[in-house]
């Protein structure tokens, strides 16, 4: 095993112990629940304590933003699914969106895409 896929793992055991919906901060945990959500999947933390991932819903998948108690949906405009990786100290959000079958990437910053 490559040194980078090593390093892949363990980025994927994170991100999976992640997943189970609960954050650990101070020796305490924290529900990420979406509102209405049938699946929410954290997948990024930021300086800031700002929260990024994607949840799943009746109409798809979709990114958000959770930042203080606060949570904002994610959508690129006309995509079928839109996913949330990565969120950077500044608030720049990046991600994966479906439009017409293909796959494209997307920078959110300042709230345009």
């Amino acid at each position: 095993m490559t040194r980078h896929q090593v390093l892949r793992s363990l980025a994927l055991a994170t991100l999976l112990g992640a997943a189970s919906g609960a954050f650990a901060q101070n020796g305490t945990f924290t529900t990420i629940d979406f509102p209405g959500a049938t699946a929410t999947i954290p997948w990024a933390l930021n300086g800031r304590g700002d929260i990024a991932g994607t949840y799943t819903n009746s109409s798809g998948s979709h990114g958000f933003l959770l930042s203080g108690a606060q949570y904002t949906p994610i959508d690129y405009p006309g995509a079928s699914g839109t996913e949330v990786y990565g969120i950077n100290n500044l608030g720049d959000v990046l991600g994966v969106y479906t439009l017409d079958g293909v796959r494209h990437g997307f920078l959110l910053s300042g709230m345009k895409f």
